[in-house]
């Protein structure tokens, strides 16, 4: 089906299919937005829109829905993950998957290699490799960024600087505005429903800063530090880190034998004390795996590779904690010849694309978002030199021994040399308190490994309550609770929020360990 963009939300029949012998259908919607709402006259592009419409009549509204990244598609969240997203969410309101202005299929290109077929630039899709301890590593690695931002600046077009989550926000308040046009109400009183995830909340924190008066039921789930998010480093990302790293050990521990590296070990100390000598060996000395049937030329795997897998496999401990078992159970026999059969991109350092909190059927483009994340930044943390990118290493290998080195090259290095900044406009300065027309809700697990900021951004926000999930993970798809489903279902069915510091038992642990939900 062909979906032209429009000035109005036209909204057009796709990706109809059966499921089951259910008809599942969806609308589609292609709207046309200033690139700069403050100098309209530099252009337009659109933003792609799915809806999934809700069988409960009268439907309470749109609920917008994204899952993160920046980069991950909200679109493709909507069409391969709706079940789950109305299992969480309810059936009260229609579900509404978007992909920001430069993803997936909306407008702007961000894409420096669209029309590059070498695999080279693959590269750029997933974090790249350096060795924190190697001085001509890191000058390596310096370069190589450097040379990443002023290729992509030669690359990219002036419009690029429109991409940014200033801008997003902007979008979703044009939407629901467009919205309640289509419905004959005032457009300037109109209210947006949101659900968002991960980086999701930086746009949804982003919006409730610059509209407090259009918020309506507002769900932010594995929330950013947003003032970390435009002004770096970065760090606080990674607070908890370590923690889900020390319940991996302890949940090994728990499962005995159900845990592929447990030994008779005393404690979860001695276990986790296992683990940390066996990083410590690989730092030292890499391991190689040269079976033919297993990789196609001689390969050797570094601490780095180890590392990068340990903070993709701590995303979601249900199914991530046993696969960390098997991979230091694999480590400490000194053959990664199975690891490496089972799953072959696990320790590639080119994996492909990172779990979008606990939902893995969001497309996600790594290399689009950093545009998006260097164009928050607005050149407020540059790593200009060679002294600063040391010091950045340092911060963030503070912030986590196992995973901290790793995450350093995710966004700011990538950032140092990308000629693009964006209009005035669309410059964020930053959080104040902020009362909001309708209370939010954020949603955090007890350890969360990447966004563990529920609490300080809830400050910023009087009367918005924290709701607390006792479990580890990125986002509450990590695990199962009834409990949390009661609450979130009630909140977007009442606007009744949960009392403040509640908190909810889950139904499944790692290891297939049986637990009695409580809370």
């Amino acid at each position: 089906t062909q979906v032209l963009p429009s000035d109005g939300l036209n909204w057009v029949p796709c990706f109809a299919s059966n499921v089951h012998g259910r008809d599942i259908s969806f609308d589609c919607a292609r709207l046309k937005v200033p690139l700069d709402y403050a100098n309209p006259s530099v252009g337009r592009t659109t933003v792609a829109f799915i809806r999934y419409s809700s069988t409960v009549q009268p439907v309470k509204g749109d609920l917008l829905i994204n899952p993160g990244g920046p980069g991950v598609s909200g679109v493709s969240l909507v069409l391969q993950g709706y079940a789950s997203l109305q299992e969480l969410l309810g059936d009260g309101y229609n579900l509404v998957g978007f992909d920001p202005r430069g993803i997936n299929n909306s407008g702007l290109n961000l894409d420096c290699f669209s029309d590059i077929s070498s695999p080279r630039h693959s590269r750029f899709e997933q974090y790249l490799p350096f060795d924190s301890n190697s001085l001509s590593s890191m000058a390596e690695h310096f370069q190589l960024t450097g040379a990443y931002g002023d290729f992509c600046s030669r690359k990219l077009s002036g419009d690029t600087r429109y991409a940014n989550t200033v801008a997003v926000a902007q979008d979703m308040l044009r939407y629901v505005e467009k919205l309640a046009e289509s419905r004959g109400e005032e457009p300037g009183q109109a209210m947006l429903n949101y659900y968002g995830i991960s980086y999701g909340t930086v746009i949804g924190i982003t919006f409730a800063a610059l509209f407090p008066g259009r918020v309506g039921r507002f769900i932010l789930d594995g929330v950013d530090d947003v003032d970390d998010w435009y002004f770096g480093p970065g760090v606080s990302a990674l607070i908890q880190a370590d923690d889900a790293v020390r319940s991996f050990f302890q949940s090994c521990f728990d499962a005995r034998t159900k845990c592929p590296f447990y030994r008779n070990d005393a404690s979860s100390a001695d276990l986790g004390a296992r683990f940390d000598a066996l990083l410590d060996a690989i730092d030292r000395m890499p391991v190689i795996v040269s079976d033919p049937a297993v990789v196609d030329s001689p390969t050797v795997i570094t601490s780095w590779e180890i590392r990068a897998a340990i903070s993709q496999l701590i995303y979601s401990p249900i199914s991530g904690f046993p696969r960390l078992a098997g991979l230091f159970a694999a480590l400490e026999s000194g053959d990664l010849s199975p690891i490496i059969k089972t799953e072959p991109t696990l320790l590639s350092p080119n994996r492909g694309t990172m779990p979008a909190c606990g939902v893995p059927t969001a497309t996600h483009s790594m290399a689009d978002g950093r545009i998006v994340a260097c164009n928050d930044m607005a050149g407020r943390y540059r790593l200009s030199n060679m002294s600063l990118w040391y010091d950045h290493v340092d911060k963030m290998s503070a912030g986590s021994k196992y995973i901290g080195s790793t995450v350093a090259s995710y966004w700011a290095p990538l950032c140092r040399s990308l000629k693009v900044s964006p209009p005035p406009s669309q410059v964020f300065s930053g959080l104040n308190k902020t009362v909001t027309s309708n209370a939010i809700l954020f949603l955090r697990n007890r350890i969360d490994p990447v966004t563990p900021s529920a609490e300080r951004m809830s400050s910023f926000f009087p009367g918005s309550v924290v709701l607390t999930q006792d479990a580890v993970g990125h986002g509450i798809m990590a695990s199962q609770s009834t409990c949390i489903l009661g609450y979130l279902q009630e909140y977007l069915e009442s606007n009744r929020l949960p009392p403040p510091n509640a908190l909810c038992g889950v139904s499944v642990v790692p290891f297939g360990l049986v637990t009695g939900e409580t809370g």
